[in-house]
């Protein structure tokens, strides 16, 4: 079991400043998220590079026994710590969590073949971006990733540049280790492709929240995956009416220079 206090939040910021992130950054002030931006004024270097490599250097270094990331970009808080470590708590507390998605990353479909994933579940597939876990055990994952595989999807058997394909072959080598977060009682990938369509028939607004009608959870991390980010306003074109629909005020910082 553990309490809010043991939840650190890294996430990836490899720019000269946070305004590449300013809605996570007032989300998880709003609710009193322990925010810790990492790779600040660091060349991109690559999926692997940032969600693999410094990502464990994060979790080496991490103050608390648990850490959380999520990307940040596109993603920001619905409620904090105290809930997300109660949910927490009630799927077991496992080593290894991980967020869930309803459809696959189809760039690796192969990677997926194999693995038993529960399709009775709605969310039955892993979803990288978001990560809640005890910060040793997500440090030995990605080191095993490290010492094991390399880059170049060739035939010597080598992975792409993007963290799903490596955590598919986590899970291949690990059976049972990882856990995923299938009910989105925190995470909740909500740019996924679903028959409802995700906005309103999956996706309500409540009282400030956001409902999912088909796990009957109140997610707590909201991140919207795929679509174009532009290198400058990410996705705030598309995002902007979801920011207000939760009754945020703020506005992007490049409004006010």
């Amino acid at each position: 079991m553990i309490q809010g206090k043991d939840i650190t939040a890294s996430v990836s910021c490899l720019f000269e400043n946070e305004d590449p992130i300013w809605m996570m950054r007032v989300s998880a002030d709003r609710f009193g998220v322990t925010l810790r931006p990492y790779g600040m004024n660091a060349t991109y270097d690559g999926w692997i590079d940032m969600k693999v490599n410094k990502l464990r250097q994060e979790a080496l270094t991490c103050p608390t026994s648990h850490i959380l990331y999520s990307d940040a970009r596109d993603a920001w808080f619905l409620a904090g710590p105290d809930e997300i470590a109660e949910k927490y708590n009630a799927l077991g507390c496992p080593p290894l969590m991980l967020s869930a998605q309803c459809d696959i990353f189809g760039s690796y479909a192969n990677f997926y073949e194999g693995l038993p994933w529960d399709t009775t579940k709605r969310f039955p597939y892993i979803g990288t971006p978001g990560q809640l876990c005890e910060a040793k055990a997500l440090a030995d994952a990605l080191g095993w990733m490290q010492k094991t595989w390399h880059l170049g999807n060739d035939s010597n058997g080598g992975l792409p540049d993007d963290d799903p394909a490596w955590w598919l072959e986590y899970m291949r080598a690990h059976p049972g280790e990882v856990k995923l977060d299938h009910e989105c009682a925190i995470f909740m990938n909500c740019g996924s492709e679903i028959p409802e369509g995700m906005f309103p028939g999956v996706l309500e607004f409540r009282n400030g929240r956001v409902y999912n009608k088909l796990t009957g959870q109140w997610p707590c991390v909201l991140h919207f995956n795929g679509g174009y980010s532009h290198a400058m306003y990410g996705k705030w074109e598309s995002l902007e009416k979801y920011w207000t629909a939760l009754g945020y005020t703020q506005r992007p910082p490049w409004e006010t220079k």
